[in-house]
């Protein structure tokens, strides 16, 4: 089995979230899974990896500081395993929404000068009591505004989850079958 990096980079916690089922389900399938809060410092080379998985929470446009920094920093070590690339946020919810999130991805990518084997835009949360007042008041606005398949959502006294789980544990796995995971060493 291999042995897989998770770095997750989180405003909210449901990026958080994403990383933990998945190291979860990675560790049920015999896989040694890290789990690494993109916000603390890895000083170290992260080498030795079969796969490298990162998410990152999207807020205003932009994938979150820390995410940007870890992949900088550990440009030549993300390029040394196959890797996936998960991009966060509640716009990737709709169909409307999802060429924004793809653009945030290539803005991404051209910032950081990384090219992830597979990029996956993931319909994050709309966690409304978790934001300041004002800012429920602007994204409330911003999703009546806009429509589509989530307009109803508005109530800003509850918190409403978007990510397909399902579809998201395929895509883990369809992306651990295809891409050349190197197996971990075996300790004698």
């Amino acid at each position: 089995m291999a042995r897989i990096l998770i770095v997750y980079a989180s405003r909210h916690g449901q990026t958080r979230k994403i990383a933990e089922r998945l190291e979860a389900i990675l560790r049920g399938e015999g896989h040694s899974a890290d789990l690494v809060d993109a916000s603390i410092s890895i000083l170290r080379p992260i080498v030795g990896y079969g796969a490298y998985i990162l998410a990152s929470a999207v807020n205003y446009g932009k994938h979150l500081p820390a995410m940007v920094r870890f992949v900088r920093d550990h440009l030549s070590d993300l390029e040394s395993a196959p890797s996936l690339f998960l991009s966060v946020s509640a716009s990737a919810a709709s169909r409307q929404g999802r060429a924004d999130a793809e653009k945030c991805i290539e803005e991404f990518m051209s910032e950081t000068g990384w090219r992830p084997t597979v990029c996956l835009p993931v319909a994050g949360a709309m966690k409304y009591t978790k934001y300041p007042w004002l800012m429920r008041m602007v994204l409330r606005s911003i999703v009546k505004r806009t429509g589509g398949e989530h307009a109803g959502d508005i109530d800003t006294s509850r918190d409403y989850e978007y990510t397909d789980w399902a579809e998201l544990e395929r895509f883990v796995a369809d992306f651990l079958s295809v891409q050349a995971i190197r197996p971990s060493p075996v300790l004698l």
